[in-house]
């Protein structure tokens, strides 16, 4: 007989979880069940895997930063967050969620499931909509991007760089464990 756990339950179990690593998180806005992350810098734009692969979570916090976003990392020990902010730049390449926070870095986050990559977009969106917008790019930033925009046509923003793919993976990344509930 197996045991049926509804769906708050589970939304339940999950804070208790992300609140023992972090004790100011106030509410899970959107998870997505199997994530893995991908990072390039605009120095050698060739995409590479990090060691970071598990749950997403989208959270809201009691404390300054109010948003961010998490993944619990079966890889390794170590858990991944970033801060939702002004600059946190988002672009739909499905099944890819890419991002960008004005520092010369693309980050690109492939989903297992393509409704939770809308879903968490959509939530995202949502949030940024929220947050003051920044005044100027980092220092670091703004003659490459001036330099970038004189050198084409598009608007300079890291999705309309042809960037060379990285090798396809010989195997795809395992499915993740069967929902509960």
């Amino acid at each position: 007989m197996s045991a049926v756990i509804d769906k708050s339950m589970v939304q339940d179990i999950n804070l208790n979880v992300l609140r023992r690593v972090d004790s100011d998180i106030e509410q899970v806005l959107g998870t997505a069940a199997h994530v893995c992350l991908y990072a390039m810098t605009m120095d050698n734009p060739v995409w590479e895997r990090k060691n970071i692969e598990g749950s997403l979570f989208l959270l809201k916090r009691r404390t300054s930063p109010r948003f961010q976003l998490a993944v619990l990392n079966k890889l390794s020990t170590e858990n991944y967050t970033e801060t939702i902010h002004g600059a946190f730049d988002v672009e739909i390449s499905s099944p890819y969620l890419m991002y960008t926070l004005g520092d010369g870095m693309v980050h690109g986050i492939w989903f297992y499931d393509e409704q939770e990559l809308d879903k968490i977009a959509s939530l995202l969106n949502r949030v940024k909509a929220g947050l003051p917008k920044p005044d100027v790019h980092p220092v670091s930033l703004q003659g490459e991007m001036a330099s970038a925009s004189a050198a084409s046509a598009d608007d300079g923003a890291f999705w309309d760089k042809q960037v060379p793919a990285a090798a396809p993976p010989a195997a795809a990344p395992p499915a993740p464990p069967a929902a509960v509930g």
